[in-house]
C-alpha cells in the first residue's frame, strides 16, 4: 500500500514537472471534433488519438469563437448571455494530458465525472469526485484538477464563483516505444 502512494506521489510530481509532453491538439476535418493525440503506438509512426471533444483542447475560453462558446455553455444550461463558465486557462489540455500520462501508469479504465467549484481569481476550491474507475484514479483527478489553474466564471461582466463540471472515459493507451 505504501508503495503505491508512493508511486502516486511520484507520477503526480513528475507530471507538474513534465506538462510540455508530446501530445498535440488538433481539428478534425469533422467541425463538430477536435483531438488530443499522443506517442504513437509500438511500432507506429502514426499519433494515437487520446481524446476526442466537441471544442479545441489548446484553446482558451475567450478565444474561442461564438459558437465553440456556445458549446461549454450548453453544459451548464440557463447561462444568460452576459455569463459564461470557467475554464482552464491553458486549455482543456491542461487536465486530459497529464491524466493520459499519469494513467499509462495506473492503467485504470472507466468512467469520469467531477464538479470543482472554482473561485472569482481562477483558484480551485473544492473538487468532488462523483464517479472515477478506482480510489488511485480519483486521488489523481483530484490532483491534476487542484493544480490547474482556471479562468473564473463571469456573470454580467464580473468574476464569479462557478462549478466546472469535467467528464471523461479513462481508458489504457500503450506509452510510446521505448
Amino acid at each position: 500500500m505504501r508503495s503505491n502512494i508512493l508511486s502516486l506521489v511520484f507520477i503526480m510530481t513528475a507530471l507538474l514537472i513534465s506538462f510540455s509532453g508530446s501530445a498535440s491538439a488538433k481539428q478534425s476535418n469533422d467541425q463538430n471534433s477536435y483531438y488530443l493525440y499522443g506517442d504513437p503506438r509500438p511500432g507506429s509512426k502514426f499519433k494515437q488519438i487520446l481524446y476526442k471533444n466537441d471544442v479545441p483542447f489548446d484553446t482558451r475560453y475567450s478565444d474561442m469563437s461564438s459558437t465553440l462558446q456556445a458549446r461549454v455553455k450548453a453544459a451548464y444550461g440557463g447561462l444568460k448571455d452576459s455569463e459564461h463558465p470557467p475554464f482552464p486557462s491553458e486549455g482543456t489540455q491542461a487536465i486530459y494530458y497529464p491524466l493520459y500520462k499519469a494513467n499509462r501508469d495506473l492503467r485504470d479504465e472507466g468512467d469520469v465525472l467531477v464538479i470543482a467549484v472554482i473561485g472569482t481569481t481562477g483558484e480551485v476550491k473544492q473538487v468532488s469526485i462523483y464517479k472515477a474507475p478506482t480510489a488511485s484514479a480519483a486521488t489523481l483527478i483530484n490532483y491534476i484538477i487542484s493544480n490547474t489553474k482556471f479562468d473564473p466564471a463571469s456573470c454580467d461582466g464580473s468574476p464569479c464563483e462557478m462549478e466546472y463540471l469535467f467528464e471523461t472515459k479513462l481508458e489504457t493507451k500503450p506509452s510510446k516505444a521505448r
